[in-house]
C-alpha cells in the first residue's frame, strides 16, 4: 500500500512540474473523445438513413390516361407474378389527385390545381420489391427486349416507369463518403492524442533524468522507476475522457433529450383509445397477448411508417407534376396546330 501511494505521489508531482504539456495532453484527449462521441451517432444515423431509403425504394408504373380499371387490375396481377415482387399498390386517378392536393396544400400550386377542369394525372401502380437490389431485375421484366431489340413494356397500358434507384445510389454514395471521412478524422485525432500523451511522459522522464540515474545507482528495479510515469499517463487519459464524457452527457440531457421529447409530443399522433374488448394486461413490461397481437406495438408501427409514407408521397408528387406539365404542353401544342390549320382552310379561295 505504501508503494502505491508513493507511485501516486510521484505521478502527481510530475504532473505539477510539467503542467503545460499535461494540460495540452488533457485538452487533446477531451477534444478527441468529444469528436468521437459526436461522430459515432452521426455514422449510426447515416447508416439508418441508408437502410430506410433502401426500404422505401419502389417502381412507379404510370399507365396511359385512358386505361380502364379492369386493364389496370389485369396488369397488377401480371406484375404480382414477376419474381422478387413483394407487393403492388394500385393508385387511381382520383386517389392520385387527392394525394397530390394533400401534399401541395393551399399554396400557389394548390390554387393552380384548383383551376384545372379535369384530372391530368394518370393511374399508376407502385411495385415494391422484396429486396431493393432486385429493382433492376424487376424493371427488366417489366420492359423486356422486343423483336427489334429495344425494351418494350409487357402491356400496352404502360406509359412510363419511374425508379428511385439513382436517388438511392446517390444517398448511399454520400453516406459512405461521410463514414470514410469521419472515420479518417477520428483515427487521426486518436493518433494525435496518443502521441501527445507519449510526448508528455517523455518530457517528464527528461525532466527527472537525474533522479532516474540516482535510483538506478541505488538498485531500484526498472518497473519501480516506470510505474510513476505509467500512472501519470493513465491520469492524463482518464481525466480527459471523464471531462469529455461529462460534457457529452450534459449536452444530451440539456439539448438532445428536450428536443427529442418535444418533437415526439408535437408530431406523434395520439394513440387510439382502447375499448373494453382490446384492453389487456401487461406483465413484466410485455403484453400477455404476444408481440403480434399487442395493440401498443401496432400503434408504434403505424407511427414509424408515417415518415416513410411522406417520403413516398413526395416522390409520387414530383413524378405526377412532371407528367401533368408535359401533358399540358402537348395540349397547347395541339391547340395551336389546330388553329393554324383552321386559318389555312379559311384562307383557301372559294369556288
Amino acid at each position: 500500500m505504501g508503494r502505491i501511494l508513493f507511485f501516486l505521489a510521484e505521478a502527481f508531482r510530475a504532473l505539477r512540474r510539467s503542467a503545460a504539456p499535461s494540460l495540452a495532453a488533457i485538452v487533446t484527449v477531451v477534444l478527441t473523445t468529444l469528436l468521437l462521441g459526436v461522430f459515432i451517432p452521426v455514422i449510426k444515423a447515416s447508416s439508418t438513413t441508408n437502410e430506410n431509403v433502401r426500404s422505401q425504394l419502389a417502381l412507379r408504373v404510370f399507365l396511359v390516361p385512358d386505361a380502364g380499371k379492369h386493364q389496370a387490375k389485369a396488369l397488377e396481377h401480371k406484375i404480382d407474378r414477376i419474381p422478387h415482387v413483394d407487393r403492388t399498390e394500385y393508385v387511381s386517378k382520383g386517389k392520385g389527385l387527392k394525394i397530390l392536393r394533400e401534399e401541395v396544400g393551399s399554396g400557389a400550386l394548390g390554387r393552380g390545381l384548383g383551376q384545372l377542369k379535369g384530372n391530368p394525372l394518370p393511374p399508376s401502380i407502385n411495385v415494391f420489391p422484396d429486396d431493393p437490389d432486385n429493382l433492376s431485375s424487376i424493371n427488366s421484366a417489366l420492359t423486356p427486349p422486343g423483336p427489334n431489340g429495344k425494351p418494350k413494356p409487357i402491356s400496352p397500358a404502360i406509359e412510363t416507369i419511374s425508379s428511385s434507384q439513382q436517388l438511392a445510389n446517390k444517398i448511399r454514395t454520400v453516406t459512405n463518403t461521410v463514414k470514410v471521412i469521419l472515420t479518417v478524422i477520428a483515427a487521426l485525432l486518436l493518433v494525435a492524442s496518443l502521441m501527445l500523451v507519449a510526448n508528455t511522459i517523455r518530457l517528464s522522464i527528461y525532466a527527472r533524468r537525474r533522479e532516474v540515474e540516482v535510483m538506478r545507482l541505488v538498485g531500484a528495479t526498472n518497473w519501480f522507476i516506470r510505474w510513476p510515469f505509467v500512472i501519470e499517463g493513465l491520469i492524463v487519459g482518464l481525466t480527459g475522457a471523464a471531462v469529455a464524457v461529462g460534457m457529452l452527457w450534459l449536452g444530451k440531457a440539456t439539448i438532445i433529450d428536450p428536443l427529442h421529447n418535444g418533437g415526439h409530443r408535437r408530431l406523434a399522433p395520439a394513440p387510439p383509445k382502447l375499448s373494453g374488448r382490446v384492453r389487456h394486461r401487461r406483465r413484466g413490461g410485455a403484453c400477455d397477448r404476444g408481440a403480434d397481437r399487442c395493440p401498443h406495438r401496432r400503434v408504434l408501427g403505424l407511427q414509424r411508417g408515417v415518415a416513410g409514407e411522406r417520403r413516398h408521397r413526395a416522390e409520387l408528387l414530383q413524378a405526377r407534376s412532371r407528367l401533368a406539365a408535359r401533358q399540358l404542353r402537348n395540349r397547347r401544342h395541339d391547340r395551336r396546330a389546330a388553329q393554324a390549320l383552321r386559318r389555312q382552310v379559311l384562307a383557301l379561295p372559294r369556288s
